[in-house]
Formats: structure tokens, sequence, C-alpha cells
């Protein structure tokens, strides 16, 4: 009778784990990884004058622990171009996320939220039409707070649509610089295993 016990415990725990692979939610039922890449891109005109291009790129690879809970590290890449002064500025991050998944009206529907820390180098160059004026190379970096909506679509048993919402506030700036806080949206694809 003293295995009993154990063996309805891991009966009952391979049952959990066929039933969530089996509604395509991976995200709860087991413990599992998430790796993933996302992007965003866009293209404006400002005036008449001149254009505004951003790429924006980031890897994530998580572990999903237990009740939804996530553990992210993501790494991205982010370029920005304006044709006013010439300008370029890349920028490269580190952060890690803590997201909570929680199973929305669809079998195939995950909502998450996430808030994470990170890291932020950025390189800038601009230059100018004036040859007398000279280009301005300039490095800076900063530590941000990064606040997150998002949801996950089950295309296959393992692999999802992800589409994310994200509010990034920098943090120790100084006081009179410039506000480096930012939005963006990102849209990729997500592995489970």
């Amino acid at each position: 009778m003293r295995y009993g016990w154990g063996i309805v415990l891991v009966l009952a725990a391979t049952a959990g784990i066929t039933k969530a692979q089996e509604r395509y939610v991976p995200v709860l039922g087991a413990v599992s990884s998430e790796l993933g890449l996302s992007g965003a891109y866009n293209k404006s005109a400002v005036a008449d004058t001149h254009d505004v291009t951003n790429l924006n790129i980031t890897g994530h690879i998580g572990v999903i622990a237990f009740s939804g809970i996530e553990l992210e590290l993501e790494s991205g890449y982010s370029r920005f171009h304006s044709t006013e002064t010439d300008s370029t500025a890349k920028n490269w991050t580190i952060a890690g996320n803590a997201l909570i998944n929680v199973p929305l009206l669809s079998q195939r529907l995950t909502g998450f939220a996430l808030i994470g820390y990170g890291y932020d180098r950025t390189s800038e160059r601009r230059e100018y039409e004036d040859p007398e004026v000279e280009t301005v190379k300039a490095k800076s970096s900063f530590k941000f707070w990064q606040y997150g909506i998002g949801v996950k679509y089950m295309l296959v048993a393992n692999t999802a649509l992800r589409v994310d919402y994200r509010w990034i506030r920098p943090t120790g700036q100084e006081d009179g610089g410039p506000d480096l806080d930012r939005e963006t949206m990102l849209i990729g694809i997500s592995i489970f295993q």
C-alpha cells in the first residue's frame, strides 16, 4: 500500500501532461520550454521632408514551470533610421522577464502578462549634408523596466503565433535629457518543447 499513492500520483501526472498536449496548450499542463523569434518593422513619413524607419528583432527562450508561470531570457536588436539628418541608431538589449500565462476562450489561445528588467546599449551616428559639419557619433547605455501583455495562438501542437505589446521605461535618466520611454508591438513564432 505504501507504493500505491506514489503510483496514483505518477499516473495522474502522466494523464495531466497528456491532456495538456492534447489541448494544444503546453504552457499550463507541464514543465516545458518556449523558444521564439519576434520582430517589428515600421516606416513613416514625417511631413514631406523625411522618412523614419525602425526594425526590431527579438529572440527569447523561456521555461514554463507550473501554473503558467514562465521565466524568460531575451536578447534583441533594433535599428532606427531618419533621413532628416541621415541619422542611424542601433540598439542591443538583453532582459529577463517573468510571465504569467492564462488560457482564454479557446483551447488554442493563451493570454499572458509580462514584467522584465534589462540593459540597452545604443550606438548612434548622424551625418549632415553640410560638409563643414562633422559626423556625430555617440554611444550610451541604460537599464530599463518593461511591462507587456500579449497572446499566444497555437497553430499546431508545438508552434504558436505570439503577439506582444510592451511598454519600456528606462531607469536613471538625467533630468532634462531625452525621453526614452517607448512602446512596441512584436509579432513572432514560438516553439514549445
